[in-house]
């Protein structure tokens, strides 16, 4: 494991060729390492100069951008590939932000999972942490937008991770009896395990400084009671029975309590360390959705994020 300090000592006290050849790279990969960690590297002609004593002094490192990588596994070493450090976000056009430009299209291309009340799974998984039905795909892009493009204008980079930080198991469930049954333990207990519809390959972080909080987006579940109509499917309880009997013109009486969309959304803020438990969540309400609330949550997590650096926990 090469450190973005060491990598510099190696680029400036020999040509690129040199050092590449004893990494067991080429020159030009080793080049996109360096852009990787903001290490500059000398310029054409700088080992000509130098060699005539009319090279310029080389210039210090700079401190590292927020949520770059600091170190490089060589070939061979156990440790994140290169490209893991090329997972940079498209830049912003025409106000959507790069993370959201083309997920809809993915979210869409999937399908709603079986057991988990219509929720989508994408089949890219390299993609924003957003889980959601396809009745509130639209709310979720639209909420994540408007909330990653205020944390980049106030200088808080939101990316995919580049480097191997951890999302704990986001739960779905709205945990509000209002929404819900009377009984929500005696309803849970006559539903079945909620699987996860998705869980996507890195995730989704915002650099305060060094440090990440990881963002995940949560369209709610809540325990409705469902009839079932046949053919493996359940409608709710309160639908029209006529509207919804099966082919065969049976009338199906069987009823249980299952977890469905709720149609409100969930922000997740995590530490993505994990050394560090740390969680904040906010709930969308009919009185007050989450899009209301932006300037607030931003605010929370910069708090967030300054107490968590104080007790000393830093970027991996």
């Amino acid at each position: 494991m090469i450190t973005r300090e060491e990598l510099y000592a190696m680029v400036w006290s020999e040509p690129v060729l040199a050092v590449a050849r004893r990494l067991g790279v080429s020159s030009s990969y080793l080049a996109r390492v360096c852009t990787a960690l903001g290490v500059p590297s000398p310029p054409r002609g700088y080992w000509v100069k130098k060699a005539k004593g009319r090279a310029p002094p080389a210039p210090t490192l700079p401190a590292p951008r927020p949520g770059a990588p600091t170190r490089w596994s060589t070939p061979g070493e156990r440790g994140a590939p290169i490209k893991r450090f090329y997972a940079s976000t498209p830049p912003a056009a025409g106000g959507v932000h790069g993370l959201i430009g083309g997920a809809e299209n993915h979210f869409r291309a999937g399908s709603p999972v079986e057991g988990a009340g219509g929720y989508l799974r994408p089949r890219k998984r390299l993609l924003v942490d957003v889980t959601t039905s396809e009745t509130s795909l639209e709310k979720c892009l639209d909420f994540a937008n408007k909330l990653f493009m205020s944390l980049e204008r106030h200088g808080h980079k939101v990316v995919l991770a580049a480097e191997r930080l951890a999302r704990p198991e986001i739960g779905r469930r709205q945990d509000s009896p209002a929404h819900g049954p009377a009984n929500l333990v005696d309803a849970r207990r006559s539903m079945r395990p909620a699987s996860e519809p998705w869980r996507p390959l890195r995730p989704t972080v915002a650099y305060f400084g060094m440090m990440p909080l990881g963002l995940a987006i949560v369209e709610t579940s809540e325990a409705v009671l469902m009839r079932y109509a046949g053919q493996g499917r359940y409608v709710r309880a309160t639908d029209n029975p006529a509207a919804c009997a099966s082919a065969d013109a049976v009338t199906y009486t069987l009823t249980m309590y299952r977890e469905v969309p709720s149609g409100r959304l969930k922000l997740v803020a995590y530490s993505p360390d994990p050394t560090v438990s740390w969680t904040r969540e906010w709930l969308e309400t009919p009185d007050e959705p989450l899009g209301g609330r932006i300037g607030r949550i931003v605010a929370d997590l910069e708090k967030a994020a300054v107490t968590l650096a104080s007790q000393g926990t830093t970027a991996r």
